[in-house]
């Protein structure tokens, strides 16, 4: 039997990196655990204060629904609390409903006509006159979706820090005005850009004023204001002009706190206690707090990106397992192209749940 061969000799860099190795093990551990402890403090603040609180039954039966849209009469609303707040957010909140009806009841086949023939006779001004009265109440309403979404652009804001403030607050038997004034508004204005982008009429009348006001601006002066001309044609060129003009109003802070907003309805959508009324509400705020935030956002990727508060996959998760049939299109379309990241940024996951 051959002898035992001896020991190989161990080379002082190899001795000097097990020691290494050694002495880094314990540092190793205490960053891991550093890590996990802020994504542990991260989630139980985003999964904890604010989904618990979705999950009460009385933050669900505080839900509005989006019936709301479609009342008359100067204040269909019933605000839950009856405070200075919710007198405000009433008086804001009144003229949408109008709002709404306008852009999906927008045009008719006499302005149209009126349109055609003046384009067809370039010389005939007393066609283009006309044409231009019949188009005074489409240039009164393109105006006063302008002045609507300038004052969203202020309430957006202040709406999210109250919203906050009241979950934070985490008291189940409250049912804040903050709360159901931001599911409705979020609402409007995904429902506002749904109606403006499948009506193109709205942008050609409007351009043909425009063009109209440059040729003669005596002819458009009893429509337009000159004032608000270039910015009213900035807001309608939008394909999705309302989150266009919200997302610019929001800053960092205001963004982050409405896709918290956008986290919330997806666990209240998802929670099986929800009304199928009030369901279809939170699914409608939930899509528009996610491209808000998407808009607004200034991290990589955005609302798909990595550090995104709000998770993607998540909110298309709800999307398609809870909306109605008839919603499906309305909702992907503004999660698909309304956001500014999903075409780059959205993972296969996400476009899977979307194209199945």
């Amino acid at each position: 039997m051959p002898p035992p061969l001896p020991p190989r000799p161990v080379a002082k860099q190899e001795v000097s990196s097990r020691v290494a190795s050694t002495e880094e093990q314990p540092k190793k551990a205490a960053l891991t655990e550093r890590i996990g402890s802020f994504f542990g403090t991260l989630i139980k603040k985003m999964g904890g204060i604010w989904s618990d609180r979705a999950m009460t039954p009385q933050f669900l039966g505080a839900l509005p629904t989006n019936e709301w849209l479609e009342a008359d009469g100067e204040n269909p609303y019933a605000l839950a609390e009856k405070g200075d707040d919710a007198v405000e957010y009433a008086k804001e909140m009144g003229p949408l409903p109008t709002k709404l009806r306008e852009v999906q009841n927008y045009g008719t086949e006499a302005v149209a006509g009126a349109i055609r023939d003046a384009m067809s006779y370039p010389n005939d001004e007393t066609k283009l006159t006309a044409a231009l009265t019949d188009l005074g109440p489409s240039v009164d309403c393109i105006a006063g979706w302008y002045d609507a979404g300038e004052s969203l652009g202020e309430l957006i804001p202040r709406l999210a820090n109250d919203v906050e403030k009241e979950f934070e607050a985490n008291d189940p038997s409250r049912k804040a005005a903050s709360i159901q004034a931001v599911v409705r508004v979020l609402g409007f204005i995904l429902e506002f850009d749904a109606a403006k982008m499948g009506t193109p009429s709205i942008q050609n009348d409007f351009s043909f004023v425009r063009r109209a006001q440059n040729k003669n601006a005596a002819l458009t002066s009893g429509i337009l204001d000159p004032n608000k001309a270039s910015v009213c044609s900035m807001f309608i060129a939008q394909s999705s002009p309302m989150v266009a003009r919200v997302a610019d109003a929001l800053d960092t802070s205001s963004a982050t706190k409405i896709a918290k907003v956008a986290h919330v309805l997806s666990v209240a959508a998802s929670d099986k206690r929800t009304d199928p009324k009030q369901r279809d509400a939170c699914l409608t705020a939930m899509t528009a707090a996610f491209v808000l935030y998407d808009r607004a956002a200034k991290n990589f990727g955005g609302a798909f990106g990595p550090a995104s508060p709000v998770n993607a996959k998540r909110i298309a998760t709800a999307i398609r397992k809870f909306a109605p049939e008839q919603r499906l299109n309305v909702l992907f379309g503004a999660f698909m192209y309304s956001t500014v990241n999903y075409s780059k940024h959205a993972s296969q996951a996400v476009q899977n749940i979307v194209d199945r």
